[in-house]
């Protein structure tokens, strides 16, 4: 059986990768990293190992992999921060010193979490392809593209194996606050206990690629498995643009909330706005066999089962 292992497990991408190996051990034998472990008592504890992938040096990876001897190499590693520097460090440097790494242990396979913001801005109305121009807006975009490119090169050269995916906007159990769903279901819950008839949103114009977070967990272990080297981009999406206010509002159905959702009316003024993104997932379809199985509404469901009811400590 393969050995998976995988960075930044305890992240929302990589609790899902997880959890997906856990309830079907026969897509591969789960190691996970994270900074920190699991409470005691947590079933599993074993196959867990404290290990900081962000600050550790190349040859401390190359140290990580020997003992392991994984087969294939998840890496789910991000940041919440927005700082320049905290994600030059995370999403460039990461990969870079995971290159190195992988390079001198030579035997295993890397799956590269990229994002649907290295495309940047694109032409609305129309799927987003892998062979795209990529143009990103702001430090997100720009360092997750420099992460990618790194990865794509070192298989170009033949220095190591590695599948990059382009992950668009994953929704489920644990959204980050960051994200707009995992805000939005913060927002609406909050409301409720509150007993509030209205909730406030910034602009909700955009067209995004809501997928459940579960099918990239699914896709992401596919390209751990795979054989195929020829192409090493694929977008993870459902392939279908969704308008936030949609998105935010069905979840309020969801939720029961039945007030007001106000969103301010100022539009970005920068033409650099990125208002539209759809996947085109032909490719990973194609290749890799992969195809998304759950609904914007199973997606919406998970997230909103986190969240309700509120957890008081």
């Amino acid at each position: 059986m393969n050995t998976v292992l995988v960075l930044g497990a305890s992240g929302f991408l990589g609790a899902s990768v997880k959890g997906l190996l856990d309830e079907h051990p026969v897509l591969g034998d789960g190691v996970y990293v994270a900074r920190r472990l699991p409470a005691p008592g947590t079933p599993g504890l074993d196959r867990w190992l404290p290990f900081d992938v962000v600050h550790a040096s190349a040859r401390e990876i190359r140290a990580l992999l020997a003992l392991v001897r994984p087969d294939a190499v998840v890496n789910c590693v991000g940041t919440a921060s927005t700082t320049a520097s905290d994600l030059r460090t995370t999403n460039v440097l990461v990969p870079d010193k995971l290159v190195q790494a992988l390079e001198e242990y030579g035997a295993a396979r890397l799956v590269h979490v990229g994002s649907a913001s290295e495309y940047g801005v694109q032409e609305a109305g129309m799927p987003i392809p892998e062979t795209a121009r990529c143009q990103p807006v702001g430090d997100l975009g720009v360092t997750k593209l420099d992460g990618t490119e790194a990865v794509c090169s070192a298989t170009e050269e033949g220095r190591i194996h590695a599948i990059a995916l382009r992950v668009f906007d994953p929704i489920g159990a644990g959204s980050p606050l960051t994200s707009t769903a995992g805000r939005a279901a913060a927002t609406i819950r909050d409301a409720i206990v509150a007993g509030e008839q209205v909730v406030d949103f910034g602009p909700l114009t955009t067209y995004r690629d809501y997928i459940d977070v579960r099918d990239v967990a699914w896709a992401i272990l596919i390209a751990a498995a795979t054989n195929v080297n020829e192409a090493t981009v694929f977008n993870v999406g459902r392939g279908e643009a969704v308008l936030t206010r949609s998105l935010v509002s069905e979840l309020a159905a969801l939720a029961g909330f039945e007030g007001a959702i106000r969103e301010s009316r100022v539009r970005p003024s920068r033409p650099s706005h990125v208002f539209w993104q759809q996947a085109d997932i032909t490719a990973v379809r194609a290749r890799l066999g992969w195809s998304p199985r759950y609904g914007l509404h199973d997606a919406l469901e998970s997230l909103w089962r986190s969240v309700w009811p509120p957890q008081h400590h």
